[in-house]
């Protein structure tokens, strides 16, 4: 699988809970609380580099835990794509993008 740092930089750039059609709004309240607590340990260590999952970053982090339908794939838009030379699209299907 290609490997995209897990760091605060690369969640500020990430385009997926933004942009992603495939990535529900039913889907974003789902993952909330999980995310948040997540995000909350890894900011007080100010280090996500050992943090297992969130539902986004998903290049780094993993396919998602609540995204099931394939409605569209932004990825290659997104600058952490880009910057990581990454090939691949929904990385948040399949783990490792197919």
């Amino acid at each position: 699988m290609e490997r995209v740092e897990k760091n605060k930089e690369n969640l500020m750039k990430c385009i997926c809970m933004k942009k992603c059609p495939s990535y529900t709004f039913a889907c974003k309240v789902k993952s909330m609380p999980s995310n948040t607590a997540e995000l909350l340990k890894g900011a007080v260590k100010g280090d996500l580099s050992k943090t297992d999952h969130i539902e986004g970053v998903f290049c780094a982090f993993g396919k998602s835990n609540c995204i099931t339908d394939d409605k569209g794939c932004v990825c290659p838009e997104c600058a952490v794509y880009k910057e990581n030379n990454l090939t691949k699209v929904y990385y948040c299907l399949d783990e490792g993008g197919r």
